[in-house]
């Protein structure tokens, strides 16, 4: 099998671009789609962030190939995203938050839960509500 090229290492797909007949993305990949299931982006488990609900729309911060952090909106439910992205490092911690894990800086007690600092310029912390404390706490943090 062929090596994949660098720049198709982090972002391979940018919105509204048609996918290459018989290109397959690698398994480390995750495809992230619309509400309609338009591709969005594919990039690489490890690249996630965050992702914020926001209404119907989804802010997903990603790690690029640079050390810059890049984030995208676009229409989702956060079910159906949480469904995709979600995996061992990968967790949703509210309602309108999915962190990885691997980004948290910082955890802090808030009343009966927890707030994490993940080091995003323009994100403050992000909450770990009660339902979710014993699924945060499953992953070792």
């Amino acid at each position: 099998m062929a090596q994949i090229p660098a720049f198709l290492l982090g972002l391979t797909r940018r919105q509204g671009e048609h996918q290459v007949p018989g290109f397959r993305f690698p398994r480390s990949h995750v495809q992230i789609t619309d509400y309609r299931g338009t591709l969005v982006m594919s990039l690489q488990r490890d690249c996630i962030v965050l992702a914020k609900a926001l209404d119907n729309y989804v802010c997903l911060w990603y790690k690029d190939g640079s050390s810059d952090f890049k984030s995208i909106v676009f229409r989702q439910k956060m079910q159906e995203l949480a469904k995709v992205i979600c995996s061992d490092d990968i967790v949703r911690c509210h309602r309108s938050y999915i962190v990885n894990l691997e980004y948290v800086k910082i955890i802090r007690p808030y009343r009966k839960s927890y707030r994490m600092d993940i080091g995003l310029p323009g994100v403050d912390y992000v909450p770990v509500s009660a339902a979710f404390i014993s699924k945060f706490a499953e992953n070792g943090k």
